[in-house]
């Protein structure tokens, strides 16, 4: 079955409101999993693109702080919470009638 654009905002807001830590990594991992291994996803190319690119951007969210200086491409929550939110008013826009 197909998994819509509401359902993939509802996963991202999820992930946003849930606090730092263990959990919202496995929330993100989970997300970049949907989009990456799902060929059914119901949306528009563009808004795919978004999404794609979203997770892949996501593949470098670490929450823990010490493991997140191993690697300057790694970032942390707030990031995080940049990206997420850039991504959704992108969705907006490319899911509003012309």
């Amino acid at each position: 079955m197909p998994i819509s654009l509401d359902e993939i905002k509802e996963k991202l807001l999820e992930i946003l409101n849930e606090k730092p830590g263990e959990i919202r990594g496995d929330l993100v991992r989970k997300f970049d999993d949907e989009i990456f291994l799902r060929d059914d996803i119901d949306v528009s190319d563009e808004v795919e693109d978004v999404l794609t690119d979203l997770a892949d951007e996501l593949e470098y969210y670490v929450s823990n702080s010490l493991w997140r200086k191993q690697h300057r491409s790694y970032f942390g929550d707030e990031e995080l919470e940049l990206k997420i939110n850039t991504a959704l008013q992108k969705i907006e826009v490319l899911s509003k009638p012309n």
